[in-house]
């Protein structure tokens, strides 16, 4: 998944005003899974054929409007001419290096995801295994 949050917003007021640096690194914890709850199995089914039309519908415009605000909120953050959405900033725009997505990774895997499946339980491990876990090469282990 695309979504993500950039670490800094400084349009979004006065207690970012004194950060220099932007980073466009993706945060570990604002990602979003969508799925069919577990109740639409009982509803009526006009309800279940309305809910799987527009539920993707409204996926894609909830994933477009988060792009567009990260973009204009990067802009803002740069000073540019591009900010329609908040104060102009004068951040330096910082690339992610390859060291940061390797530190990234090894803090989500032994860091993070361990003391999420702690918290969750066993349960929560087993359905990132069947989904996030494949697609990101991922295994969560279940504590003991």
């Amino acid at each position: 998944m695309r979504h993500h949050r950039h670490h800094v917003r400084q349009h979004a007021g006065p207690a970012y005003a004194h950060l220099a640096h932007a980073c466009t690194a993706r945060d570990l914890g604002a990602r979003a899974v969508w799925g069919e709850p577990r109740s639409l199995g009982v509803a009526a089914p006009d309800l279940r054929a309305l809910l799987r039309h527009e539920l993707p519908r409204l996926e894609a415009a909830i994933w477009q409007e988060s792009e567009r605000e990260t973009s204009d909120g990067m802009a803002c953050n740069r000073g540019s001419n591009d900010c329609v959405g908040g104060r102009k900033g004068s951040m330096v725009l910082v690339p992610v290096s390859a060291q940061d997505e390797r530190s990234r990774r090894e803090i989500l895997e032994t860091t993070v995801l361990p003391r999420w499946v702690q918290r969750c339980g066993a349960r929560c491990a087993q359905v990132w295994n069947q989904t996030i876990g494949p697609v990101r090469a991922l295994v969560a282990i279940p504590a003991k």
